[in-house]
């Protein structure tokens, strides 16, 4: 398991310096955004996006956002048993009702849920980006919704975190 993660994620590099000493290291990026893989395109019928930068750019984004959130949840549960359970709770229900695993059709309730959740407004921005070839900094508000909720998540997890254990 842990080659196959290895092997997906990860890229080796060789630097030789001026003096003649090497260095060796692995930069943990994934494969799909190293180089553009034009058959697995063609097998999906997909077509490689216009502004690889902006992907670029929008998949970092969406990496530093949900890593503050994830840091911001991890500073408020008490326990590491329970980690698993509440991430369950907060990103499975986030992903339906954003719509990341197609288009939905929501009650208004479910729908004004939807509006205030990262995901929806970080698909917005991929799609965005992928699909029309926008530039990353298109849609500001779409932008500065998934920024403050990386930045709040940070700020929790600022404010919460310790190295010593809470007491219940």
């Amino acid at each position: 398991m842990l080659e196959a993660i290895y092997a997906a994620y990860s890229t080796g590099w060789t630097e030789i310096g001026e003096d003649g000493t090497t260095v060796k290291g692995v930069s943990v990026v994934p494969k799909p955004f190293t180089a553009p893989h034009p058959p697995l395109f063609q097998a999906f019928g997909a077509s490689p996006p216009e502004n690889w930068l902006g992907l670029a750019g929008a998949v970092a984004l969406g990496a530093l956002a949900f890593a503050g959130l994830g840091v911001g949840a991890a500073a408020l549960i008490r326990s590491a048993e329970g980690v698993s359970a509440v991430v369950n709770v907060i990103v499975l229900p986030m992903a339906f009702l954003s719509g990341s695993f197609g288009p939905t059709d929501l009650p208004k309730f479910l729908q004004a849920v939807a509006d205030v959740l990262p995901l929806t407004y970080y698909l917005d921005l991929v799609n965005s980006v992928y699909l029309d070839g926008e530039s990353l900094f298109a849609d500001p508000g779409a932008l500065g919704v998934v920024v403050a909720w990386g930045v709040g998540g940070l700020v929790v997890a600022l404010w919460k975190f310790g190295w010593m254990p809470r007491e219940r």
